[in-house]
């Protein structure tokens, strides 16, 4: 395989400036958007691209769909927590705490 050279629009460079070694320098405002932790690694593509063997997309899939899984759950908390945000009617008077009718206790000092 043969990747595109130059500028052009299909190139698999990643987008941003680029040194004479093809090592990618991010502006201020791309690097904003990466992680903090994560360093890129640049990438040979002169080397063949080996697909995946069936065991390795059978992993993939089921943490794909533990992620879906985790996700719909996760939105199913969201939607409960904002239907107990919902806001009240104009009508509708504020709750109110309800407080035993007795007077507070008051502490004796003893001296």
């Amino acid at each position: 395989y043969n990747p595109p050279s130059g500028g052009s629009c299909c190139s698999r460079r990643i987008a941003g400036h680029s040194t004479s070694s093809d090592q990618q320098i991010l502006t201020e405002r791309q690097s904003g958007k990466h992680p903090q932790n994560t360093q890129e690694i640049p990438v040979d593509w002169t080397r063949p691209i080996v697909s995946p063997s069936n065991p390795d997309l059978a992993t993939i899939l089921a943490a794909l769909n533990k992620t879906n899984e985790l996700l719909h759950q996760l939105n199913l908390r969201i939607e409960a927590l904002e239907r107990n945000q919902r806001p009240r009617p104009p009508n509708c008077p504020p709750r109110r705490h309800h407080r035993s009718r007795s007077p507070p206790r008051q502490e004796h000092v003893y001296q």
